[in-house]
């Protein structure tokens, strides 16, 4: 599937690494405890997205097959707030584990 075509693909690869939060390509970012920007794997308590097929192409990422090198947001077992610029009609997003 990945970013339909005419749409804008955002990602999340400029905002610091830990729980700052921010704004990247003008969505705002706030996390609760644990809820952080990461990048690779911590055992216990995030696990990079693993890319498989190419099938994170679509949305920037040209991993062929492997673990997702850009950062990412992390949940834990809290929240991570998303404030879109905009009103939208469309969001998707490249999951990873749940």
């Amino acid at each position: 599937m990945g970013c339909q075509r005419g749409k804008q693909l955002w990602n999340f690869n400029d905002l610091p690494l830990g729980n700052a939060g921010g704004t990247s390509g003008g969505i705002a970012v706030s996390f609760s405890f644990p809820g952080q920007t990461v990048q690779g794997n911590l055992a216990g308590a995030y696990a990079a997205p693993y890319i498989s097929n190419s099938n994170g192409a679509l949305f920037g990422d040209m991993t062929v097959n492997g673990q997702d090198a850009t950062p990412y947001l992390s949940a834990g077992n809290a929240a991570v707030v998303l404030m879109l610029p905009n009103l939208e009609k469309y969001f998707g997003v490249l999951w990873g584990s749940v």
